[in-house]
C-alpha cells in the first residue's frame, strides 16, 4: 500500500546560487592525531568558528 504523503517533489528544495558559488567550500588540510580525534568528535564546525573570531581574520575581512 502506497501513501500519498511526503515523498520527492520536482523542483523542490534549495536552488544553487547563479554564480555558481556554494556557502561551503571543500577544503583538505593536514593536522595532528590528536587534532583528528578532537574533530571526529566535536565535528568541524568549531574551526571556522574559532577562525572567524580572531582579530586576523576580523581585519582581513574588513579589508576585503
Amino acid at each position: 500500500m502506497s501513501s500519498s504523503h511526503g515523498g520527492k517533489r520536482d523542483n523542490a528544495g534549495r536552488k544553487p546560487r547563479e554564480d555558481g558559488m556554494g556557502r561551503t567550500v571543500p577544503k583538505s588540510i593536514k593536522v595532528s592525531q590528536k587534532v583528528a580525534n578532537y574533530l571526529a568528535s566535536v565535528g568541524t564546525g568549531i574551526i571556522e568558528d574559532t577562525l572567524r573570531k580572531t582579530k586576523a581574520f576580523k581585519d582581513w575581512a574588513k579589508s576585503r
